[in-house]
């Protein structure tokens, strides 16, 4: 589970398990705003809000370290309308500097990763304006096994995931078409 906070300028992901009887998302953290210069020691319990329905039952302290990580002990408890929500195993955090989206200068495919690969592979492409855009695998023999897209996408950057399970060892290729812009590339399949 992934809680995504905003932290003025920061990003933070915070991972952990979420247990309850009856819920199974989070109660909205709120994280004060706050800069970080140094490594300093952030008391929860003053920083995490619970709104109207929620009480603080019990926080940790997060040390902030120079570096970009965030330290989360003991685990944070929150009750809701009687019921007790344990957000668990929310050690490591990963801080990252808010960058706006990039809109890519080119239509770009890159290599698919990992390859070869068994049986599921990674292709990535870039799109610098909205367009239509069709990304499909074909056999050696050039017939289509998948097509992953079909559909007009935003400009930005795109990663699929594409699983090849029931499908035999060999050379595949994958085609991108955007416009007038066409690309190709080889992949491995290997079993």
């Amino acid at each position: 589970m992934f809680i995504v906070k905003h932290l003025r300028g920061i990003i933070l992901l915070l991972t952990g398990i979420l247990m309850s009887q009856t819920y199974s998302q989070p109660a909205n953290l709120v994280l004060q705003d706050t800069t970080i210069a140094t490594t300093a020691t952030f008391t929860a319990s003053n920083s995490i809000t619970a709104g109207p329905n929620f009480t603080i039952a019990s926080s940790g302290d997060a040390t902030f370290v120079t570096g970009g990580n965030i330290y989360f002990r003991p685990e944070i408890l929150i009750i809701q309308s009687g019921m007790l929500k344990t957000i668990s195993d929310s050690t490591l955090v990963n801080i990252r500097p808010q960058e706006p989206p990039l809109i890519p200068a080119r239509f770009v495919l890159q290599q698919n990763y990992p390859n070869p690969f068994n049986p599921v592979t990674n292709i990535e492409f870039s799109v610098p304006n909205a367009e239509f855009v069709t990304l499909k695998i074909y056999n050696t023999l050039g017939q289509e096994v998948a097509k992953l897209i079909s559909e007009r996408l935003a400009a930005g950057e795109y990663k699929y995931e594409w699983d090849a399970s029931g499908l035999a060892s060999g050379v595949y290729l994958y085609r991108i078409e955007a416009g007038e812009y066409v690309e190709t590339k080889k992949m491995i399949l290997m079993r």
